[in-house]
Order: structure tokens, then sequence, then C-alpha cells
């Protein structure tokens, strides 16, 4: 005759063996959970640092086509570009497709800081809701636009011969002042 106990476990799985394995579960679970939250925000900041590389290369392409453009025009390479002020933004004309460097009015070079923490956001970044573009403006936008947390600032500086572009887009990354600056040097082909 056999023993009650034993073929009671031979039937099923002990109390025990369930609770091990509903802990082993729930440590795959979360650790998967984990693995997922830092994939997501990675690439969150990875897709933050991407656009504002895409901000900075934009205005550095703008101001590459404009020399380009005096220069086909047989006009001085640095012909609207360079000024006084040696910082500005750029504004996209929707309505025309044309783009314009904003030294503003105030004849004074600012920084990417001091230009986001304005209380006008002078450098910001906005999206145009209405043609889905991006620009930037130095007035009120209007409710057509959006900021992106995004601020751009352009330096231009002159050299003998050449002008070096700077282009540095600032943003928020939880919590924290997120910086990127690219340069490219213009030269006179004359």
């Amino acid at each position: 005759m056999k023993n009650k106990s034993a073929i009671a476990s031979q039937k099923g799985f002990t109390i025990l063996e369930l609770m091990v394995s509903i802990a082993i579960f729930s440590v795959v679970c979360v650790s998967i959970l984990e693995l997922v939250s830092i994939s997501s925000k990675s690439n969150e900041k990875n897709e933050k640092t991407n656009m504002a590389t895409d901000f900075a290369s934009e205005a550095i392409e703008v101001v590459t086509y404009m020399r380009d453009n005096n220069f086909l025009n047989n006009r001085t390479y640095t012909s609207g570009i360079l000024k006084s002020d040696t910082t500005f933004i750029v504004l996209f004309n929707s309505v025309n497709d044309t783009w314009d460097l904003n030294f503003g009015n105030d004849n004074n070079s600012e920084t990417i800081t001091s230009c986001s923490t304005s209380t006008n956001n002078s450098c910001a970044v906005y999206l145009d809701k209405t043609n889905n573009s991006y620009t930037q403006s130095r007035t009120t936008p209007t409710l057509d636009f959006v900021n992106t947390g995004f601020y751009r600032l352009v330096k231009v500086q002159p050299f003998p011969g050449y002008i070096k572009i700077i282009s540095s887009v600032l943003w928020k990354e939880s919590g924290v002042d997120k910086i990127i600056s690219l340069e490219k040097n213009l030269w006179d082909w004359k």
C-alpha cells in the first residue's frame, strides 16, 4: 500500500514549488519591464540629440547657401552674413520658401544661454503647424507656432579670407541644459 503523501506529491506541484515559480516569473517580468523603460529613455535622449544636431546643421547649411549665392551673383561672399552684430537666428519664410538671417535690432552679440532664458525666448525654435516646418522668431509667434524646447543661435567670426560659422543648439534633458555646437569655415573663393 502506498503512502498518501507520496501519491499527493506525484499528482501536482506543491505550494512551495508554485511560490518559487511565481517568484522567478515575477523577477523575469520586472527585469523585462526595466529593460523596456531604459531603452525608451535612451531612445528619447537620442531623438533629442539628433534633432538638436539637425537644427544646428540646418543653420550652417543656410549660411553656406547664402555664401554660395553671393558668389554666383558677384557679391562679396559675406554679404548679408557679416554685420557688426555677430550673432543671429535663422528665419524660414514658408510663403516663398526662403531663409533670412535675423541679427535683431540691438547690435549686441548674444549667447545661447542668454537668449534662451530671456522672457521672449528670442532664439527659440518653433514648429509652424500651418505648413509643418521649423523656424525662429524674435516676436511673439502666432498660435500656429509651437515652441519645440530647442534654442538655436548662430555666431559668425571673421578671419582673413574666411569666416567661421558656429551654430549652437540648447535644450533641457531631465532638467539639465544640453548643448551642441557645430562649426564650419566658409572661404572666400575669389
